[in-house]
């Protein structure tokens, strides 16, 4: 009896729970779960519903953007549109906006820049763009796009990505388009500091044999790099730069040259452009440029990272010429004549031309004066005895012609110092470059030289300003001096170093003429007065 009450009670709750079920299910109202829903290009999106029942007819309020089927939406361009179901007289509906599945922001750094670097007064504007694609990874040309700045009065960003930098700072600039969205950081760092050139003074020179240029009155920096371009005009000359942002050297090397700071501020600049340029009897333009390292790199247009600020900071300058001191034209000159050895003749200036046409004159010097001034240290004996070159006869003058492009003209057979030169005198040596019709800037020099002559050798070797004595600057003029001593007849005296009475000048042979003279005439007297008393005796 108690188990048929049991499964009398079972039967008569399960057909409780189903009765209960069923009037739920009836008393239920259809629904979508989605209110609004997203949708990509060219995807798909799935409505959930619940409630109702029967059959449910789906409709879209606009197919061209979206359709939908059983639930399945297909975005079909950008836009929205409502999605309506109907079941059993009950209606629900969803709005669904088409968008774009991705959205990336580059720069000249690349595609999906995060971070942009922008320097006041070197790089300040730059044109992001966008890259946006559909859910099947096309790339979606023309899309429309909102830009926006956290801080416009860091940086400000127009409808077209440019981006315009205001003053130091930091700001986050986002892209948005449809429904998908980036911010990349942009940092605006500060103006580099270039030199104030306002008050520079300009001056060339000649240094070891080569043009100089020094820049003073300038505040120069020394983590700078200072680079000048010499013209022959006022044409503005192009920058070769390789893809790294540095100079071309292939394409510059002749006309850019760099300079160092010292620490008195000014900028050195030499090398044989400016040799070349003041040779030349054209004008010379100076063009400086100076390259400044930045605190935070950019990339220009092609990609190319840059980490200095190079620019023209003088432009067009007119160089004043300035012609070479007179003793400072000629470096050295030694005339070692055999059958081996050829006549060399080395210039401070000119250096860098070639075929230059000069007139080479050597002659006696007899004025002890000049001699003197010149042992002293003073440098106007120098221009004494450049006069004293155009009025005074030579033992050598003719015109030559450079045969290299260098330093020195060499020439097999210049003249036979045994018979034009004497042992141990004095001797000018002067030069004086042709213009050549203006094709270059005239210049002459003068030197002074010691002439040693040995039976078969012979040397001229010059002295510098306060030297009188044998250039032993050279190791080869102090070779060449050995070997000329070594098969020269045995002298007591040193030839090496220049009497303090600035031997063999015309009147020093007079006075070595008078003594002897007396000293015959005395000895004669003598020999007499000896034999009268030797016949006394």
């Amino acid at each position: 009896m108690k188990t048929k009450l049991k499964l009398i009670l079972t039967i008569a709750f399960i057909l409780i729970a189903i009765v209960n079920i069923k009037v739920y299910a009836e008393n239920e109202t259809f629904s979508i779960q989605e209110q609004t829903l997203n949708v990509k290009l060219n995807g798909t999106g799935i409505l959930h519903y619940s409630g109702g029942e029967g059959t449910i007819t789906w409709k879209s309020s606009n197919p061209s953007v979206a359709t939908v089927e059983k639930g399945e939406i297909k975005g079909l361009k950008i836009g929205t549109a409502t999605i309506t179901a109907t079941r059993g007289g009950e209606t629900a509906s969803c709005k669904v906006s088409v968008i774009y599945s991705s959205l990336n922001i580059n720069s000249n750094k690349g595609k999906y820049t995060k971070e942009i670097n922008l320097v006041m007064g070197v790089h300040e504007t730059e044109i992001l763009s966008t890259e946006i694609q559909d859910a099947t990874s096309k790339k979606i040309e023309n899309a429309q796009t909102t830009w926006s700045s956290s801080d416009t009065s860091i940086v400000t960003v127009d409808s077209n990505g440019k981006l315009q930098a205001k003053k130091q700072g930091t700001a986050t600039i986002t892209a948005t388009s449809a429904g998908v969205s980036a911010s990349c950081e942009v940092k605006v760092s500060s103006a580099p500091t270039h030199t104030d050139f306002t008050n520079a003074k300009y001056e060339l020179g000649l240094n070891s044999s080569y043009g100089e240029l020094r820049i003073s009155n300038v505040e120069s920096k020394k983590e700078n790099s200072y680079y000048v371009i010499i013209t022959k005009n006022n044409s503005k000359p192009e920058l070769y730069k390789t893809s790294s942002g540095n100079f071309d050297k292939e394409k510059m090397s002749n006309t850019l040259l760099e300079g160092y700071c010292q620490e008195n501020k000014d900028i050195i600049i030499k090398g044989d452009a400016i040799t070349e340029a003041m040779e030349s009897g054209q004008e010379m333009y100076l063009w400086m440029i100076e390259k400044v390292s930045l605190s935070n790199s950019w990339y220009d247009e092609n990609g190319n990272v840059v980490i200095s600020d190079t620019r023209f900071v003088e432009e067009a300058v007119k160089l004043s010429k300035k012609s070479p001191s007179i003793d400072s034209v000629i470096e050295f000159l030694l005339i070692h004549e055999d059958e081996y050895n050829p006549t060399r003749i080395g210039f401070n200036y000119p250096t860098v031309n070639e075929n230059r046409k000069f007139t080479l004159k050597i002659g006696k010097v007899t004025d002890s004066g000049i001699l003197s001034k010149i042992n002293n240290n003073d440098n106007t004996g120098f221009t004494d005895l450049l006069s004293y070159a155009k009025t005074h006869d030579a033992v050598y003058n003719e015109k030559l012609t450079t045969t290299s492009k260098g330093e020195y003209k060499s020439d097999r057979k210049l003249f036979d110092g045994t018979k034009l030169l004497e042992n141990d005198s004095y001797y000018y040596v002067y030069v004086n470059f042709d213009d050549e019709n203006g094709k270059y800037y005239p210049v002459e020099g003068i030197t002074l030289i010691q002439a040693y002559v040995g039976i078969t050798y012979w040397d001229l070797l010059a002295y510098k300003p306060g030297e009188m004595k044998w250039n032993d600057a050279n190791e080869s003029l102090e070779q060449v001096k050995n070997e000329v001593q070594s098969e020269a007849p045995k002298q007591t005296n040193d030839k090496t170093i220049a009497k303090q009475s600035l031997p063999n000048t015309g009147a020093n042979i007079i006075m070595i003429t008078i003594a002897g003279t007396i000293i015959i005439i005395a000895g004669v007297i003598s020999y007499k007065k000896y034999n009268k008393l030797k016949e006394i005796k």
